[in-house]
């Protein structure tokens, strides 16, 4: 593994600059916490275990379904709270929950056409080579072909990535990975951290920038911005405010990890996932 792995397209690089952390404090908002979407917060908060999120977004995409239903909304065309009913689905369900979902809904056919909307394009991340005959990706989008990618447990791409749950001082955001997650398990933050295993995977997405941009930021103090964490490197992070408002907490709490493994998407992606521990 090359000892520097760039996240951007045109920063292939041997160098490892130093960057000076900014405060945590400052990086509690991301890029993806604004827009339409937000508007699910407003009924969230409260949220403490994986078990809540589960039912939370079951409820949610079965209320926009039956909505759409009374309403006669064209097929893949989207309707009010859909962008809402993603974000919840991206940001609170593990990659797991995320398949027993689409899974579960999936199997009603008066819920194909509502699919596209409230979960996005194929091929998904989430779901299982052996889930492949499922439905049509014709059926979603003209021209797809697949449903899933060819391995299991493969890295969210940027669009399904979703609202950050984490940040950290370089406004890198991430979301937990667990293989196994039981529906007692606490949401994303301090106390996940502390009931969680030695080490622990995570998905990690930097920001996308222009070209001259990407070059500002590539010569300045805020470098680390364009690159995903490294091994060895330890990280300072923290509830996202989508996070904090989904579980109605008020105030951040603050986890330092060490980084010990980085695996990129592929070349020129802006995720990765990445080993942690203590």
């Amino acid at each position: 593994m090359s000892a520097l792995v760039s996240a951007s397209d045109n920063q292939a690089t041997g160098q490892t600059g130093s960057s000076s952390p900014s405060s945590p404090n400052s990086q509690g908002s991301s890029s993806t916490d604004s827009g339409d979407d937000s508007e699910f917060l407003s009924t969230t908060g409260g949220l403490r275990t994986a078990g809540d999120a589960m039912q939370f977004c079951t409820n949610l995409f079965q209320e926009q379904i039956e909505s759409a239903l009374a309403e006669r909304t064209p097929p893949n065309v989207a309707s009010k709270g859909d962008s809402a009913a993603r974000a919840a689905f991206l940001m609170l369900l593990s990659d797991a929950q995320q398949r027993e979902l689409f899974m579960s809904v999936g199997r009603d056919p008066k819920s194909w056409a509502r699919l596209k909307t409230l979960v996005g394009s194929p091929p998904y991340h989430f779901l299982h080579p052996s889930d492949a005959g499922m439905l049509n990706a014709a059926g979603f989008t003209k021209g797809r072909i697949n449903m899933t990618y060819d391995s299991a447990f493969t890295i969210a791409n940027h669009g399904q990535f979703g609202p950050g749950q984490l940040v950290d001082e370089h406004t890198r955001e991430y979301r937990v990975a667990p293989r196994k997650l039981e529906p007692s398990d606490p949401l994303p933050g301090a106390e996940y951290f502390k009931h969680g295993t030695r080490d622990i995977v995570l998905q990690v997405r930097v920001k996308k920038h222009g070209i001259q941009k990407k070059r500002e930021l590539f010569h300045s103090d805020q470098k680390k911005q364009l690159l995903f964490p490294q091994p060895g490197e330890t990280i300072l992070l923290q509830e996202t405010s989508r996070m904090l408002s989904a579980r109605g907490l008020r105030n951040p709490t603050r986890t330092q990890l060490r980084v010990k493994a980085l695996w990129p998407r592929g070349q020129g992606s802006s995720t990765a996932a990445v080993l942690v521990g203590f």
